[in-house]
């Protein structure tokens, strides 16, 4: 079951232009196309004819033209011609969703169009800062349930056992098992921060900044249900004192978005960007960081794909929660507290309807 009223993000707003870009979501396919005015469209991708992807036609100055008979879509799935008929039957619609492009990001709405709000989506100005933190931005295909993605990443106590070439550092038994931890529940989600003080710099810090000695740790991130983290890491040198002070001047630092959206029950869409927050003024600093982020979110792809498999194969397995799972569980409340109040307003309306 997907969370339907709200925005999900599906696609960079780049990866679309006047091609039709074919995508899954919440188990929806769709198409992504703009217009010949520039302006975004989504529509389920399938025709009305006779059912075939509208995503392997074409866009033309009236619409979206299907690639088997011709007959053209416009923005909101209505159907505006059809080669050899003036008539157009009242049934000739496909339905639309709510599109809104904000930040380098589509968002499509997965409810009703008519009831997205805008105020629900996610802003993330710091695309749009590129003196300050200029970015890059990636997009992963992983086989597992997006929340098992989420899961993993609102729990960095993995860090020091999968990701020890580059941010995870240390060993289990000093920095991150004695890591001071606080997690919150938020009106729309969690945060969750870590600090690992008097820590030895990880590769990836290394190799960006000649740390003199050892350096405080900040790891914090913000989930907002359904499917975006927004996090920010990074280390200073010791003496600054970072989380007594709060002067996080020099060192190293970046963001990184977390856009981790279902495609069907057993997939999802991860998309990424990481913005690179030391030596802004030399390109090569931010491919750096990315060079080094990519490769840890692959790794990440290997253990979550592979508990996905483990939970197909034993689907009446329970896990067991531990205490750094505090944040996940946070996750999983406020989710489902969601999920069960859209099916409650759900089973209202169509009672008035009825």
């Amino acid at each position: 079951m997907f969370l339907k009223n709200d925005w999900y993000m599906a696609a960079w707003a780049a990866e679309v232009g006047s091609a039709p870009v074919a995508r899954r979501i919440c188990n929806e396919p769709m198409v992504l196309y703009r217009d010949a005015a520039g302006s975004l469209a989504a529509l389920q991708d399938r025709c009305c004819h006779r059912g075939v992807a509208l995503s392997l036609g074409k866009v033309i100055e009236e619409g979206i033209q299907c690639g088997y008979h011709g007959i053209v879509f416009d923005a909101k799935g209505q159907c505006v011609h059809i080669p050899g008929q003036d008539r157009i039957p009242a049934k000739a619609v496909v339905h639309y969703y709510a599109v809104h492009e904000r930040d380098s990001i589509v968002w499509v709405w997965m409810g009703n169009p008519d009831e997205a709000d805008l105020s629900l989506i996610v802003d993330y100005p710091y695309h749009g800062d590129v003196k300050n933190w200029p970015h890059r931005e990636g997009l992963i295909p992983v086989k597992c349930n997006y929340e098992m993605l989420i899961d993993n990443i609102m729990d960095l106590t993995h860090l020091p056992y999968v990701h020890t070439k580059t941010i995870g550092g240390g060993t289990p038994t000093n920095v991150h098992s004695k890591a001071v931890m606080k997690t919150e529940r938020m009106p729309r989600g969690v945060k969750y921060s870590r600090w690992l003080l008097d820590s030895v710099p990880p590769p990836t810090y290394a190799k960006a900044i000649d740390f003199p000695g050892k350096i405080d740790r900040w790891q914090e991130e913000e989930l907002l249900t359904p499917s975006v983290i927004i996090q920010f890491t990074g280390g200073v040198d010791t003496s600054q004192r970072p989380r007594e002070t709060g002067n996080r001047e020099g060192g190293f630092g970046m963001r990184v978005l977390h856009c981790i959206v279902p495609e069907t029950e057993t997939s999802c869409h991860y998309f990424f960007s990481v913005s690179n927050g030391f030596g802004q003024d030399d390109p090569a600093n931010t491919d750096l960081v990315y060079d080094q982020v990519y490769p840890t979110l692959l790794e990440d792809k290997v253990f979550c794909e592979n508990q996905q498999a483990i939970a197909t194969e034993f689907p009446d397995e329970n896990f067991v929660d531990i205490r750094s799972d505090e944040a996940r569980i946070l996750y999983h409340q406020h989710l489902d507290e969601r999920l069960a109040n859209e099916k409650k307003l759900a089973k209202r309306d169509a009672a008035v309807s009825a």
